[in-house]
């Protein structure tokens, strides 16, 4: 029997409230998706109900506080050349004859797994950030390991890692939505900060994996900030800094320090942090944006804005493509606290037009403008348009002073 090229897995618990519009999302995904597998760890609030009314195949179980241990039950239920990981609160977005056609090229050149973006969202909807991540794979050849922010391995042991390929985000990715509610992120965070003790305790006894040891602090670390504990985390952040060089954690340890450190005010230390990630080859427009913000932050202007120029990409360590509106904010600030006026004016219009960050930044943009010809800026907001802010520019603009709805007229003649 040939089996169906495609095939979701979930892993739940009480996701009433998530699971019908993750649900909904993947239906978006059919004729190429024949199922939807739902591993249940204990809900009562009804989420086993809506799964099975929406046609998943449910498996209920209980929560023995390992998530890979989960997912590999539901792993288990697959019955697809590929699968498709997807959580409760997560979307997913893709254009269905493509990604077809994408999984049967990958599966004709031996691949594996698929790496695709996964967009993190604020609470407000806007993007934070995208990063690369595991989401479809081929359940005969790789599975997941480690109790807490599990990862995908190949079954295979001792021989070559997963062939990799990758798609891009108008093929597929995955949108997560987050937790929007305080109470479910510090019960998520204390559940985490139970496991990950576990893991740090054991590591610890087991000096001859290092390995073992820098994920663990890493993985606490995280789990630390999300719990509120700063301090603490630094600690072990600074602990696993001190490993020797290797492990990619120490690496993402690392770039975690020093957005601590940033938020402490611990200038020298953040320093010699950010020097660290730049020899371990970070990018370096992200070490350039970490150390201008510390420059922001203690207002020294002249030292900040050489470095935001150069940054025309925020990727961090770990490889998330950052929202690189704030550095443009941060340089129009630099630029105009010096008196590069027609700097803070160019990112202003970048801002504006290029990037729809629209709302309060009218009556900035035309002081910054000054007295020349209402034209020209009309001429330089409808060169930066890249995605159709005009409509929003010229909304803006129609509420300031004059020459406020002079441009306004121009962005948008009758």
């Amino acid at each position: 029997m040939t089996l169906p090229l495609l095939e979701a897995a979930l892993i739940v618990k009480d996701e009433a409230a998530d699971l019908p519009g993750c649900l909904a999302a993947l239906d978006g995904l059919r004729p190429l998706l024949h199922r939807v597998v739902v591993l249940d760890t204990g809900s009562t609030d009804g989420t086993v109900e809506l799964a099975r009314a929406a046609g998943a195949h449910v498996i209920e179980g209980g929560w023995e506080g390992d998530f890979s241990r989960a997912r590999n039950v539901a792993l288990a239920a697959v019955r697809a050349r590929w699968v498709l990981i997807v959580d409760a609160d997560e979307r997913v977005r893709a254009d269905v004859g493509r990604l077809e056609a994408a999984l049967d090229d990958a599966l004709r050149h031996g691949g594996e797994a698929v790496v695709v973006p996964l967009v993190n969202l604020g609470p407000d909807g806007g993007e934070l950030y995208a990063a690369p991540q595991i989401r479809i794979f081929r359940p005969d050849r790789a599975h997941y390991a480690g109790r807490l922010h599990e990862r995908v391995e190949a079954r295979r042991r001792g021989g070559r890692p997963l062939a990799l390929a990758s798609q891009p985000r108008d093929v597929v990715h995955v949108r997560h939505l987050g937790y929007a509610a305080p109470e479910v992120v510090a019960a998520k965070a204390a559940r985490n900060l139970a496991l990950v003790d576990e893991d740090l305790a054991a590591a610890r006894v087991a000096p001859d994996d290092p390995l073992a040891l820098a994920r663990a602090l890493y993985h606490r670390g995280r789990t630390l900030v999300t719990a509120g504990q700063v301090l603490t985390a630094v600690t072990d952040l600074e602990q696993l800094r001190a490993l020797p060089p290797g492990p990619p954690e120490r690496v993402w340890g690392g770039d975690v320090l020093a957005q601590l450190l940033l938020a402490l005010g611990r200038w020298d230390d953040l320093a010699e942090v950010i020097e660290q990630l730049r020899a371990e080859g970070v990018d370096g427009r992200w070490c350039d944006w970490l150390l201008a913000q510390s420059y922001l932050t203690r207002e020294r202007f002249a030292e900040a804005l050489p470095l935001l120029r150069g940054v025309d990409r925020l990727v961090d360590a770990v490889g998330r493509d950052h929202d690189l509106a704030p550095a443009v904010q941060a340089q129009l600030i630099a630029a105009g606290r010096v008196g590069e006026v027609d700097e803070a004016a160019a990112c202003c219009i970048r801002l504006m037009a290029g990037m729809g960050r629209v709302d309060g930044l009218g009556p900035l943009l035309l002081t910054l403008w000054g007295a020349r010809p209402a034209g020209w800026l009309a001429e330089l907001l409808t060169g930066a348009d890249a995605a159709g802010h005009l409509a929003r520019v010229a909304e803006e603009l129609r509420r300031c002073p004059a020459p406020g709805p002079e441009v306004a007229a121009a962005l948008l003649p009758a």
